[in-house]
């Protein structure tokens, strides 16, 4: 459901909207830090190895891009749609491995200077701002241009959280604050040939407040499970009964086994 009080800006207001916010906001998420986007930088650089490469898109005056290059030695490229976020990071913002452009994804992807097909596309507390009616086309973008083992990952808001703010905060919303329900979500992506790995509903200021999941492209979950070691079932049982003490699992027999079945 889309915030009532914008239900189809047009790209132009979209704009200005996020080039007023990051004057509103983000400066002071610089200044003063922000736990929300703390604790999204942990959840994506928990996930990015020394060399991958990484796209952040929606990535405002930077502060999680930044936190992202150091992570990594491959290319971080932050995209955003609004031109003063973008103005503001390249200002304040000097690595040799981050770049950042001004566009919209979905329209303006040849504009995105990607050395290579990202091994991690990041959205913090972005999706929530696309059009419903867009957010398949999205996904689909963003598995065109991420690479083999690509993992798409996203925090947002979760819906519970947009509910009460549209009740007890409504100042609090954005020009476009979409409730998404992880099963919607799931949906859309799965169009794009992406398979939701990780979900999971986090506390910042209240709990189950934001939800951080993972995507990853059903071809790379097929190649892991076709790569991974087989065991015949004779072996797997053998290993597994490893893992417990024998006095365990006399033990365990006698109560589960001998115990329920009436064995002597």
């Amino acid at each position: 459901m889309e915030n009532a009080r914008a239900a189809s800006p047009t790209p132009d207001q979209v704009k200005a909207y996020y080039d007023a916010f990051s004057t509103d906001r983000m400066l002071g998420y610089r200044v003063y830090g922000n736990l929300r986007i703390e604790k999204a930088i942990e959840f994506f650089c928990s996930s990015i190895e020394p060399n991958d490469s990484v796209l952040d898109v929606g990535c405002g005056i930077g502060i999680a891009t930044e936190a992202m290059a150091s992570c990594t030695q491959g290319s971080v490229v932050g995209v955003d749609i609004s031109d003063q976020n973008i103005w503001y990071a390249t200002q304040s913002v000097s690595m040799s491995n981050l770049r950042f452009v001004s566009a919209d994804v979905l329209d303006e992807a040849v504009k995105l200077p990607l050395d290579a097909p990202p091994f991690i596309i990041t959205l913090c507390d972005v999706i929530e701002h696309i059009p419903e009616s867009q957010r398949t086309a999205l996904f689909r973008r963003l598995s065109a241009l991420g690479g083999p083992s690509l993992k798409v990952m996203l925090t947002f808001p979760t819906a519970f959280n947009l509910e009460y703010q549209s009740q007890e905060e409504p100042s609090e919303l954005q020009i476009i604050d979409n409730q998404i329900p992880p099963q919607t979500l799931a949906q859309e992506a799965a169009l794009a040939g992406l398979s939701m790995t990780y979900f999971r509903m986090i506390p910042v200021w209240r709990e189950v407040e934001y939800a951080h999941c993972i995507f990853e492209r059903n071809e790379s979950l097929k190649s892991r499970v076709r790569t991974a070691v087989r065991f015949p079932r004779s072996l797997r049982q053998k290993l597994e009964g490893r893992l417990v003490d024998p006095f365990v699992r006399r033990s365990r027999r006698r109560k589960y086994i001998d115990g329920i079945f009436g064995r002597r």
